[in-house]
């Protein structure tokens, strides 16, 4: 798949998804989406733009080790250099920690805001400084604000580190047996497709 094709394909789904009037959408992907819904453009460049939408969304195209999808799924909502310089670091980070790496700082966590640069922050010291799968997401949890999209993103680098196995299995059987389909169908789409993305 071409990367045209794979930004015009993601706007379609972000349209079909805003038109179901999912709870608290953010500010710039509601001007981003509605922009292509309406237009069928996609956004300028926006320097002041500086939200967590795009980071927000980053794994699946980790998953396909593809940066520049990255980078064009980000960009529909939130286009501009900083944003995407953390969809990098993101990866980075993601990098890292699969090859066992660890983040050590005794700094403490910055304020959960939403904007993308403390997300990032706290997301990479939960993710990798904490020394369990459960601490990572406890910690980001506690800490409040944007807690669930620090978690989310924390909870993506801290299985990286740990796999699976160190998620507690309490956590997963609670899940929702449909939720449960879904990210298998989905883990079995990156297995299949992952040299396709690249």
């Amino acid at each position: 798949m071409n990367l045209h094709r794979f930004k015009n394909t993601v706007a379609s789904k972000f349209v079909e998804w805003y038109k179901s009037n999912p709870p608290d959408v953010g500010n710039a992907c509601r001007s981003g989406i509605e922009r292509y819904m309406h237009l069928g453009l996609y956004m300028k460049t926006n320097n002041l733009t500086l939200g967590n939408g795009g980071l927000m969304r980053a794994l699946p195209c980790y998953l396909m080790g593809n940066l520049m999808f990255n980078y064009a799924q980000n960009d529909i909502t939130h286009n501009n250099a900083v944003c995407r310089e953390f969809i990098k670091s993101y990866h980075e980070a993601m990098d890292m920690a699969m090859n066992g790496g660890r983040f050590y700082n005794n700094a403490k966590a910055m304020e959960p805001t939403g904007k993308v640069h403390n997300t990032f922050y706290n997301a990479r010291l939960y993710g990798l400084g904490c020394e369990t799968f459960e601490e990572s997401i406890v910690r980001a949890v506690n800490d409040g604000g944007d807690a669930d999209t620090i978690a989310a993103l924390a909870g993506s680098i801290a299985g990286m580190r740990f796999g699976f196995s160190a998620i507690p299995y309490r956590w997963v059987d609670r899940l929702d047996e449909s939720l449960i389909r879904k990210l298998e169908r989905f883990t079995d789409m990156v297995v299949e497709h992952r040299k396709t993305f690249k």
